[in-house]
C-alpha cells in the first residue's frame, strides 16, 4: 500500500529531533534571555551575553535586525526601535531573530593624519554614536567595529 509509507515516514519524523529554522533568541524561566542590548538607529546591538541561558546564534556587537515577525530597520528613532523589539519579545521561549553580525573594517589614513585638527576626533565620536559602532586609530589605520549593516 502506497499510503502506509507516508504516514510512517512522518511519524518517524515527528519523534525525531526537531530542526531549527533559523536563529533564535533563548529566553527562559527565572534567567530571562541573559543578554544586555542597546537600541541603535540599525535595531538592537548586543552588548553582553551571559553564559546562563547563554545565545548561541548571538555574539556580541552583533545587531538583532528582527524578532518574532517585527523589523527594527528604519525606525524614526531609538525609542521606536525599543518598543518594536519589546512587541516582538516573549517572556519565554525561543524567539525568532534576524542578525546582522559583526564586521571589522580597516581604513588606511594618510600620512598627514597624525597632524590633523582635535576636531577629527570629535567627528569620530560623532560617527561612532550614530552609527553605532566603535573606533580605533592604530598604525593600521581607523579600525571600524559594528554592524554590517553600518
Amino acid at each position: 500500500d502506497f499510503g502506509a509509507a507516508p504516514a510512517a515516514a512522518a511519524v518517524a519524523e515527528s519523534k525525531g529531533p526537531k530542526k531549527k529554522k533559523g536563529p533564535v533568541l533563548c529566553v527562559k524561566k527565572g534567567l530571562g534571555a541573559g543578554v544586555e542590548l542597546s537600541p541603535t538607529c540599525w535595531g538592537m546591538r548586543v552588548d553582553l551575553i551571559e553564559k546562563k541561558p547563554g545565545q548561541p546564534d548571538l555574539t556580541e556587537g552583533c545587531t538583532i535586525i528582527a524578532i518574532g515577525g517585527v523589523n527594527l530597520l528604519g525606525l524614526a528613532n531609538e525609542d521606536e526601535v525599543y518598543e518594536a523589539f519589546d512587541k516582538g519579545f516573549k517572556e519565554e521561549g525561543e524567539i525568532p531573530v534576524s542578525v546582522d553580525p559583526v564586521a571589522f573594517e580597516t581604513v588606511e589614513l594618510p600620512a598627514e593624519a597624525a597632524g590633523w585638527a582635535t576636531t577629527f576626533k570629535e567627528d569620530l565620536d560623532c560617527l561612532a554614536s550614530k552609527f553605532a559602532v566603535e573606533y580605533n586609530i592604530s598604525r593600521m589605520g581607523l579600525e571600524l567595529r559594528g554592524g554590517g549593516v553600518a
